[in-house]
């Protein structure tokens, strides 16, 4: 897929209503600061698109970058329409008449791909209308510290509470060279948003790329939006040492996410149960650290400690015990749970269908399997204290079947 990056208005400051391109269109002219947000903001002329030719305009526009072979487009500056509509259209009509606009060349061109960008004003949440993935936060800022990072992280996590319920939060992009990355990604992974890098090319890790996506180049997302667990919801972790913890789910597997967002260097202890899920329903669940790959059978309500350094996270997958068996899926991965399709138990066994693209699959079993079978064929497998882990090589599809 490839992509086209503009801002809502055509242009930062609207198009040159004397270019070929502007005055194909009416447009009016107004002054303002599209960054307000600066201490000596100065006003610029802003050229805007009048509402009875937006239409025209982000058809004609996408209809040209669909000739181009463009697929997608994340589309900027959208809440600062206001400062270009100020005291000449009114605000409400205008931004419904551009969101119609936009989103329906989108539906139209790109089949409805589209990242509304610089958008978390309330005019732009009320105008969801057929394109809804919505980013969620400030920018990510590559050339900051550590404390702008967990900053980026938290701030996502909370504005998420409001935004989850009428939008597909997207918590931006990162680089995998950049600062704190398996932080980022760890955290990507479970926001059940869109996952995009914007890596200088030739400077990718690809350890950090291939622990986010499977073999048919597809990511690996949750199925919900990833909201913060009720006990940290009132909880300041940027100034208290308590973790960042969210929660999410793939199927019936509970994803449990821990991130070190209080803004000192010190290591912090932090505690989750299954629990932390609210539609965590399961009597008893295995569950298994991606930092330590260390799994404990636990009762859903029991707590488990761990620790956290500066800027640490760690993904805890919780699996429904079912009939002895449990699934958590590509053990190589942030959310590798996410890979399962489908899974339980058939006449030959336990049965299990997953996208491929880790050499470690990994499922619990209360004893010793006496086959394992892999895409039809027998495969060895290593079995210790509960914890099974098949070797596969399949770069696309996995079909398991697992007799006891």
């Amino acid at each position: 897929s490839f992509g086209i990056w503009h801002a809502f208005q055509g242009y930062w400051r609207g198009l040159n209503p004397k270019g070929d391109l502007g005055s194909n269109y009416r447009t009016y002219t107004n002054k303002g600061h599209i960054r307000p947000w600066e201490a000596e903001a100065k006003e610029f002329i802003l050229n805007t698109i009048a509402d009875e030719d937006i239409h025209r305009y982000y058809f004609d526009f996408y209809r040209y970058l669909r000739s181009q072979s463009v697929d997608m487009t994340k589309v900027d500056n959208q809440s600062a329409l206001e400062c270009f509509t100020h005291g000449i259209s009114g605000q409400v009509g205008s931004m419904r008449a551009y969101q119609e606009a936009l989103q329906g060349a989108a539906a139209h061109f790109f089949e409805h791909n589209t990242l509304h960008c610089m958008s978390s004003g309330s005019d732009v949440g009320f105008n969801m209308l057929s394109s809804n993935t919505y980013r969620n936060s400030d920018d990510y800022f590559p050339k900051l510290g550590t404390d702008a990072q967990q900053h980026h992280i938290f701030v996502n996590a909370f504005n998420a509470t409001l935004s989850n319920t009428f939008s597909i939060p997207d918590w931006d992009m990162f680089q995998t060279h950049g600062p704190n990355p398996e932080f980022h990604a760890a955290a990507r992974s479970i926001s059940g948003g869109p996952i995009y890098v914007c890596d200088y090319p030739g400077k990718q890790d690809f350890k950090i790329l291939n622990k986010l996506g499977v073999g048919d180049g597809s990511s690996l997302r949750c199925q919900n939006p990833a909201l913060v667990c009720e006990d940290t919801l009132f909880t300041n972790v940027e100034t208290c040492p308590k973790p960042l913890k969210l929660y999410n789910r793939n199927h019936d597997i509970i994803m449990l996410g821990l991130f070190h967002c209080y803004q000192h260097a010190e290591s912090i202890d932090a505690h989750y149960r299954v629990s932390d899920h609210p539609d965590a329903d399961k009597q008893h669940y295995a569950c298994i650290s991606h930092q330590t790959q260390e799994m404990h059978i636990v009762k859903r309500k029991k707590k488990q400690e761990t620790s956290l350094d500066q800027a640490a996270f760690d993904i805890i997958t919780c699996a429904p015990i079912h009939d002895g068996v449990a699934v958590f899926g590509l053990l190589d991965k942030y959310n590798g749970s996410a890979a399962v399709e489908t899974y339980g138990w058939t006449e030959e066994g336990f049965f299990c269908a997953l996208k491929a693209g880790s050499r470690r699959i990994g499922f619990y079993c209360k004893r010793k399997p006496k086959n394992v079978s892999v895409n039809g064929r027998s495969k060895p497998f290593t079995y210790d204290n509960g914890l099974v882990i098949i070797n596969s090589l399949s770069k696309l599809h996995v079909d398991i079947l697992i007799s006891l």
